[in-house]
């Protein structure tokens, strides 16, 4: 029996999927990764021991279960914008550089969007550089870390730094260095006149590839490690969002894909490029289908670091729950590392606005998912010209499992959600794998989800807080612009 395994390495969790050859979930795991904060703003990872030996790991997990040798393809996917420099050797030179979250390059963000023409940057890389960028954080390696740069024979990200370790092979996908202002888009190839310019050397990016195609198979040494056998297919794979778009079917343009991960992700197929301020256009998963995409820095991250600042309220007593007072009047702007998409603000703090002498824990927690909620309201306020009204919004992510925070994110939206709770990016690569190995007419996996409405009469409220929500923001953050 013919088998196809699909990895995300995510910000928190690393996930496994495999698929037999008659698309069925034939196994599935997890395991937890880790991030380090060496000062404020900066997030990194160690590449050998966060990626590939947690992937290494989870194969050995897998082996109890299943034979490795029935693996007929792997694909990777992985947290989009993070990358590490290696040798020739693929020896990582630091631990690898996070993405959007990490703010290091906020002054070379600053000085490139001065030097180059603001429609230059739009046009051809599909937005303004923004801390989620990748040339910035090329340029402050360079110029803070200038041996670690002269020694880099290339950068790699996470899903292609495993790859690359199978296969001895390196590529990345044009839809995850699209999404970091790393292509241009009328030559679909690297900007290496810019890069020239600034002094960044061009021929320390590997090769462009689709997600979808081989790059290589497993070699003999990376078969001697892993388990997996040799010869095996290796994917290129893509970015979380993109691999989140194809577990849930959300590839076609007219498509919008929310995903309520450690952050929270948007993206929107569309069927040629559109250009909107505060989001970042590009190429999608598919050729020919073209995206507006976004991300947050809020998401579970927010959750976890306001519970621990506040601490959870009593938990209830079994049959004891109470109705939430929603809205509660909290308005709480979610920025504790920067606003990035629709503001791209990496100077913008958190702000808690609206408590009263009544305020309890409760209403704080509810505070916090309205928060998650609203800032997905703004963005999708800012492209609801795009979005078809009559096509629900699909939802992925560790917290579409969460009802409250689904249901609250359908009445503030005012839109029917599409919840797919049971699929994630590992599948998502999982399913890549045996589409196009097997190349067959299959009735694969499908989670077709479940809806959720709205409430209409508290949509109706929160259209006032999502106003002063934006107008919270702009107040604050924006007064001297």
């Amino acid at each position: 029996m013919a088998l196809f395994l699909g990895v995300d390495i995510g910000t928190s969790t690393a996930k496994a999927t495999v698929l037999d050859e008659n698309c069925r979930i034939v196994y599935n795991t997890a395991e937890k990764v880790r991030v380090m904060s060496p000062k404020p703003g900066f997030y990194e990872v160690d590449a050998d021991k966060t990626w590939w030996q947690t992937f290494v790991k989870i194969l050995k997990k897998m082996s109890l279960v299943l034979d490795l040798y029935q693996i007929e393809a792997v694909c990777i996917s992985s947290v989009c914008g993070s990358f590490v420099p290696v040798d020739e050797n693929l020896r990582p030179l630091r631990r690898a550089i996070m993405y959007g979250i990490d703010r290091r390059a906020i002054n070379e963000v600053e000085y490139l969007n001065r030097a180059f023409d603001e429609k230059y940057l739009i046009h051809r890389l599909g937005s303004k550089f923004t801390t989620h960028s990748l040339i910035p954080k090329f340029l402050w390696l360079r110029n803070n870390e200038p041996d670690i740069y002269t020694k880099t024979r290339y950068f790699v990200e996470s899903s292609n730094y495993i790859t690359s370790k199978l296969t001895g092979e390196t590529a990345w996908d044009f839809p995850t260095v699209s999404g970091c202002q790393l292509l241009d888009l009328p030559t679909m190839a690297y900007p290496s006149e810019m890069l020239d310019q600034i002094g960044i050397d061009p021929s320390k990016l590997p090769k462009l590839l689709w997600p979808s195609q081989v790059l290589s198979t497993v070699s003999r040494k990376a078969s001697e490690i892993t388990g997996l056998k040799r010869g095996t297919k290796v994917f290129v794979g893509a970015c979380d969002i993109n691999m989140e778009s194809m577990s849930c079917g959300a590839t076609k343009p007219g498509d919008l894909l929310i995903t309520l991960g450690s952050t929270t992700s948007i993206l929107l197929n569309t069927g040629n490029l559109v250009f909107r301020e505060g989001f970042v256009s590009g190429v999608s998963l598919e050729v020919g289908v073209y995206r507006l995409g976004g991300a947050t820095s809020s998401g579970a991250r927010f959750i976890q670091a306001m519970k621990k600042l506040f601490r959870p309220s009593r938990k209830k007593a079994r049959g004891m729950e109470t109705v939430p007072k929603l809205p509660t009047g909290i308005i709480i702007l979610p920025y504790l590392d920067g606003a990035r998409c629709p503001y791209h603000d990496p100077h913008a703090v958190g702000v808690l606005y609206g408590l009263r002498s009544d305020t309890t824990l409760e209403d704080l927690e509810n505070a916090f998912l309205e928060a998650l909620a609203v800032e997905v309201a703004v963005i999708i306020g800012r492209i609801s010209d795009l979005v078809p009204h009559n096509r629900p919004i699909h939802v992925t992510g560790g917290l579409s499992k969460i009802p409250s925070l689904v249901k609250l994110l359908a009445s503030v939206t005012g839109k029917a959600l599409q919840v797919h709770s049971n699929v994630d990016a590992s599948l998502g690569a999982a399913l890549m794998t045996i589409d196009n190995t097997l190349l067959t007419d299959l009735k694969c996996y499908k989670d077709d989800g479940h809806l959720v409405y709205p409430d209409l009469e508290l949509s109706n409220k929160y259209s006032y807080y999502i106003k002063e929500y934006d107008l919270l923001y702009r107040t604050l953050f924006m007064k001297d612009r």
